[in-house]
């Protein structure tokens, strides 16, 4: 029985670190989205934003920018609670670990970055669209 408890636990171990890694590994994939120059305005916004580091503004900008098309958007929620776990991490002054934290939050500030100029695009393309008619 405890040999079973043990492979139960395990198990459930790897299943977790796998779901969180296949997740990390998402927020890197969208992260490392190019903001090309063609998409305008919305590049510029967007280089403006992570100039300056700030999650806080991309999330509020988000939140001033409608999700318009019927697609579903990308929930800043899971980001926005690592961001918070790392933004601790980095609290508490490990040298070693401020350093990763920093990235990781930098990481964080690039795919929310990335989510906003995607919605803006597709609401000036939803917006075009309309005026067509």
């Amino acid at each position: 029985m405890l040999i079973a408890a043990l492979i139960f636990v395990i198990s459930m171990a790897a299943t977790i670190q796998f779901g969180i890694l296949s997740w990390r590994a998402g927020l890197i994939r969208v992260a490392a989205t190019q903001l090309s120059a063609e998409t305008g305005g919305n590049f510029q916004i967007g280089s403006n934003l992570l100039k300056n580091n700030s999650f806080l503004d991309v999330e509020v900008y988000q939140k001033l920018c409608p999700n318009v098309s019927g697609d579903p958007a990308p929930n800043l929620r899971p980001v926005r609670l690592y961001y918070n776990f790392l933004k601790l991490a980095n609290s508490f002054g490990v040298s070693a670990s401020q350093g990763w934290a920093r990235r990781e939050m930098d990481l964080c500030t690039r795919y929310a970055t990335v989510v906003l100029v995607q919605r803006l695009q597709r609401n000036q393309a939803l917006a075009f669209e309309s005026r067509s008619y």
